[in-house]
């Protein structure tokens, strides 16, 4: 009964979430602002193109930004309804409103040309923009900048004109961008309801992914031209360009390979199990299991992905001997990854959070400079709420020995029943792979495991030292330098190399030792990673569904819904739930800062001027807020990449995975909202006083509302 139950109230919450954001009428300032800047990307491309044969130069310093026709934040919704073609009235300051739209629409094209700027080939032509230094032997260069509307009034077009000191040099450039609506939305609602309902991912992802393909064809005429649009969309644009030709992807796929064939050679050498038994000498049961568990992934710090398949490889066999749920192991390796690296200044995710908030610095404040992106990301750790209240709550759970809701009938279910995993549950390996048992179990040394993980912690901070080498700055001090590295760094092809280095030490020391030979060891690699296939399938078909809703402008389309009603001391929390509800529509942290960040300092900086907060408090203030709501989708999403391999690393059950986790997610996001962003955003108060009453909070609702996993249920208990 509980279990229908819980199936319909999450239903119903679902369809009211869904309902809100199809009806919710959507902010089309927001999207004629995203036009701007997606067209102004496809505009640039044509105009660096034009003249490309010629004698052009190879820089060109902006000395006039002009707009030659321009709208008012009313105009634009005006515009809107009317289906106007055009509207070439004066652009000025909505008294209204406060908003300015001039500032907007050269912030949204300077952004266009940034995200241009580097993809250019050597040898094409680099704009600087007036507020950048000009490039040695620049010429001075004019652009003149014309936004409209696009006929019959379905999206945005930018037309640009590049004058090189001569106008007979005169290049130009046109983009469109067609806006979103609610239909963008349907392809991640169907996913994740049909992962829900039917309890299959894979085809939960893959009629996700059709739909979308199909409404990317919406330009075919007829049902069979759209139908083979559609297909060709799919295959060609999607799954081969978008993802098995993308180097980030194609690096993380390899990543995953070197590093599950390393797990299953050091598995069959007797490293892994060496290693349990020398960690069995402090986990001695259920709790000092977990506790081990959880202080292993704060220590691997570098990398969420690498936390999830070390961790999960390394204490599966462990925490299943000891009485601990695949659930709840997988729960704690999720919650140690994202979170710990988000937050770490040694890792993987530190030079992509700050390159998402540091060219747009000096666009709010003349006095702060790109440099100081590390400056900044270090002062809105105290206000990384979520990450830090998950990080509390996992040993809170522990050691207050409390456990709500699903959760609390896996750990029964592994306590009592001696049941890891459920009879009926779809581990997300084939256990045949992931049952490598040593071959010489008498000689199983930990040792097998340690060094090559070692080779892997080192390989990777050496590669992202090497491959951030053009950062570093010389006589520098020690914070700036790292920061220059970081920046700098390729953290993808770090972890890559990393990997392959763990394999080759396992594959070396195995053959050295004489644990195994060489057949042996290459079979138990491929053993490995053939029990990974399924996990294969998910991720690639996660991403792709994430491709599609950008293709779609699903998160353009929700920042717009949501965009309508801020006020400057709700900044924050609708930023938080912003990121949070982008994030779990298209399963991606990353994805949702990218999206989010570029456009928040500028609004909060601007909001913030009118603010008790001030301007500065409540930039650093929104960038932790778009922070922590888009690591949010890495712990509730049957989507996220992290949450699928949290399920692969621990052999759990992807959607008992999720069903367990997203509980305790929600509460610590509610936590977050209700004591930490709102308190200090409305009442000015430390970040540390509200972090101690939201552990006090935290504690008082384990204590009040759950449950200790080891007494009997209410039934056991009258029989």
């Amino acid at each position: 009964m509980r279990r229908h139950l819980s199936t319909i109230l999450g239903a119903a919450s679902g369809i009211l979430v869904a309902l809100f954001l199809l009806l919710t009428p959507a902010d089309r300032e927001s999207l004629f602002l995203d036009g701007v800047e997606h067209g102004a990307a496809t505009a640039w491309r044509e105009l660096l193109g034009a003249g490309a044969a010629s004698e052009a130069p190879r820089a060109a310093h902006l000395a006039e930004v002009e707009l030659a026709a321009e709208f008012t934040a009313a105009q634009v919704v005006e515009a809107a309804s009317a289906e106007a073609a055009s509207r070439p009235e004066a652009l000025r300051r909505d008294p209204a409103t406060g908003r300015d739209p001039e500032r907007a629409i050269r912030h949204r094209v300077r952004q266009a040309l940034l995200a241009v700027r580097k993809e250019l080939a050597e040898g094409d032509l680099v704009l600087t923009w007036p507020d950048e230094p000009a490039r040695p032997g620049a010429r001075r260069a004019r652009l003149r900048i014309t936004p409209r509307f696009a006929a019959a009034n379905d999206g945005t077009v930018l037309d640009l004109e590049l004058w090189l000191e001569d106008p007979e040099e005169r290049r130009s450039g046109s983009g469109a961008r067609t806006w979103p609506n609610a239909s963008s939305l349907w392809p991640p609602l169907l996913s994740i309801a049909l992962a829900v309902l039917l309890r299959r991912t894979i085809p939960a992802l893959l009629a996700g992914v059709l739909l979308g393909s199909w409404l990317a064809a919406a330009g075919a005429e007829g049902p069979l031209a759209r139908a083979g649009d559609a297909l060709r969309w799919c295959g060609a644009d999607l799954l081969l360009e978008r993802v098995f030709l993308d180097h980030f992807r194609v690096e993380i796929l390899l990543f995953v390979v070197f590093l599950g064939m390393a797990v299953g050679v050091m598995s069959r050498a007797g490293g892994i199990h060496g290693m349990v038994a020398l960690l069995s000498r402090f986990a001695r049961g259920p709790r000092s299991t977990q506790l081990v568990s959880y202080l292993c992934g704060l220590l691997i710090f570098f990398d969420d992905y690498a936390n999830c398949l070390i961790l999960g490889n390394t204490m599966r066999p462990l925490s299943d001997r000891r009485g601990v749920s695949r659930e709840k192991l997988s729960y704690i390796v999720d919650s140690t990854a994202a979170p710990v690296a988000a937050i770490s200044i040694f890792s993987t995710w530190i030079a992509y959070e700050i390159s998402m908030f540091a060219p747009q610095l000096s666009q709010a404040n003349p006095l702060w400079t790109e440099a100081q992106g590390f400056e900044i990301f270090l002062r809105t750790i105290p206000y990384r709420f979520y990450c830090i209240l998950t990080l509390v709550f996992i040993p809170l759970t522990v050691l207050l020995r409390r456990e709500l809701g699903p959760m609390l009938r896996a750990e029964r279910r592994a306590r009592q029943l001696g049941q890891p995993i459920a009879p009926d549950a779809r581990p997300m390996v084939d256990m045949h792979g992931a049952r490598l048992e040593p071959k010489h179990p008498e000689r199983a040394r930990a040792r097998h495991a340690i060094l090559p993980l070692v080779a892997l912690v080192l390989f990777t901070l050496g590669m992202l030292a090497w491959s951030g080498r053009a950062g570093d700055i010389p006589g520098a001090d020690w914070a700036t330098r790292l920061r220059g590295v970081l920046n700098a760094a390729n953290s993808t092809t770090a972890i890559l190399v990393g990997s392959l280095a763990c394999f080759a030490f396992a594959l070396v020391l195995a053959l050295v030792e004489r644990s195994l030979g060489l057949r042996d060891a290459l079979e138990a690699a491929l053993r490995s990673i053939r029990s990974l296939g399924f996990a294969f399938a998910i991720l690639i078909l996660a991403w792709s569904i994430g491709a599609v809703c950008e293709e779609l402008s699903t998160a353009s389309y929700l920042v717009a819904v949501s965009r309508d009603w801020i006020a400057p001391e709700l900044l924050p929390s609708v930023l938080f739930l912003t990121a949070c509800l982008i994030s779990f529509a298209i399963g991606s942290s990353w994805s949702t800062m990218a999206i989010l960040l570029p456009n928040v300092v500028v609004l909060a900086w601007m909001l913030g001027e009118r603010s008790a907060l001030g301007p500065e408090a409540l930039v650093v203030l929104s960038i932790g807020a778009v922070l922590e709501g888009s690591i949010f989708v890495d712990h509730c999403s049957p989507i996220s990449d992290t949450t699928v391999l949290s399920s692969v690393a621990t052999a759990s059950d992807h959607l008992a995975h999720v069903k367990t986790q997203a509980p305790y997610a929600m509460l610590v996001m509610i936590v977050t909202l209700v004591l930490g962003y709102l308190p200090v955003a409305y009442l000015g108060l430390s970040p540390w006083l509200c972090l101690a009453v939201a552990v006090l909070a935290l504690a008082g609702i384990l204590l009040t509302l759950g449950s200790d996993p080891a007494d009997p249920t209410p039934e056991e208990a009258r029989a």
